[in-house]
């Protein structure tokens, strides 16, 4: 059967969400005229990661991005120094993963070989003509020649312990993959994490020497960077170089989630569930779930004026645009 609908694990969250966030994104196709900082961000720290994984050169990626948004950076305020940090991260994590024991595993389609960026669309209710797709970040093989899904991810503060092992994108990606011959079966999913932070620099003492306090929030590259860009001799400050190891692990960590079976069956089951419900519903269904989050919705403004009856033309005129229908729109909502 031809394909009617196709969701994406963005479309279906969103669809548990709220179904009146869903009609504005998915009925409308509308998005902000202007992205959010972390849209941003996650979009250059992917790109730069794929260059790296294709052999080329991530900071000639790094100043295309730059330049391309140079006027928003220069203009808004939430992306006041942003070039900087997304400077010294990802010298960070291309350090620390100089030696990486996870290799990009080719993917060979179409006669092109592909490093990163897996875009894939397959049957998940074929009588109905519903399909499921998405993008995989990467495919690594590790040192024992197991195969995993990797998932970049940028966070604020990094999480901690096995909280991803529900994820509904991981188990549906491997699912996904068990559906094409192309695609090897994986072991499991590993979280690549990368801090938001952009690590703090030393300060400068009436002396002119820099802090050497133990308890600052940095790695030995940035504080070693600081050194030399004062001017100073990197012997005195050894010591600090052996204060701040393994801090690198506040910035970046991995973590490695096996599938199960069992859990990537019954999300399986769920997800087909929501897909014939957004299938029969989708547009005709436009209720709002209220709560404390809605603030953080891109529809916020929208949706509040049409909650208080307001007219929306302004708002729609000068704060949204038509959503750009293709593979980029869904990276961005699932990142």
């Amino acid at each position: 059967m031809e394909k009617i609908l196709e969701i994406h694990q963005s479309s279906l969250k969103l669809w548990r969400h709220c179904h009146r966030a869903y009609f504005y994104r998915y009925i409308l196709k509308l998005q902000r005229r202007h992205q959010a900082n972390a849209l941003v961000r996650g979009t250059i720290v992917h790109a730069m990661i794929e260059a790296k994984a294709k052999g080329d050169d991530p900071w000639e990626v790094f100043d295309n991005y730059i330049a391309e948004n140079h006027k928003v950076f220069s203009e808004e305020e939430e992306y006041f120094g942003i070039e900087e940090m997304i400077s010294d991260i990802m010298e960070g994590y291309f350090s620390y993963y100089k030696d990486d024991d996870l290799k990009p595993y080719p993917i060979k389609k179409d006669k092109e070989t592909r490093w990163a960026e897996h875009n894939f669309s397959v049957p998940l209710i074929e009588k109905e003509g519903i399909y499921f797709g998405g993008t995989i970040d990467m495919i690594v093989e590790d040192s024992k020649g197991r195969i995993w899904l990797m998932d970049h991810k940028t966070h604020k503060t990094l999480p901690k312990g096995d909280i991803s092992y529900l994820n509904i994108q991981s188990n549906l990606y491997a699912w996904a993959m068990s559906q094409l011959d192309y695609l090897p079966n994986p072991e499991g999913m590993v979280w690549n994490y990368i801090r938001w932070k952009q690590p703090s620099k030393p300060q400068i003492l009436k002396n002119g020497s820099l802090s050497k306090s133990s308890k600052i929030d940095t790695t030995w590259g940035i504080y070693k960077k600081a050194v030399r860009e004062a001017g100073l001799d990197i012997k005195d400050y050894e010591d600090m170089k052996e204060a701040l190891q393994g801090k690198e692990e506040d910035f970046y960590i991995r973590h490695y989630l096996p599938f199960n079976k069992h859990v990537q069956a019954n999300i399986l089951e769920d997800t087909k569930c929501t897909a014939l419900e957004i299938l029969k519903n989708a547009g005709k269904v436009k209720d709002r779930n209220l709560t404390r989050d809605c603030s953080w919705c891109e529809f916020y403004s929208l949706c509040q004026a049409e909650l208080k009856n307001l007219d929306t033309s302004t708002i729609l005129k000068f704060e949204f645009k038509e959503r750009e229908d293709d593979k980029k729109s869904e990276e961005a909502d699932e990142e």
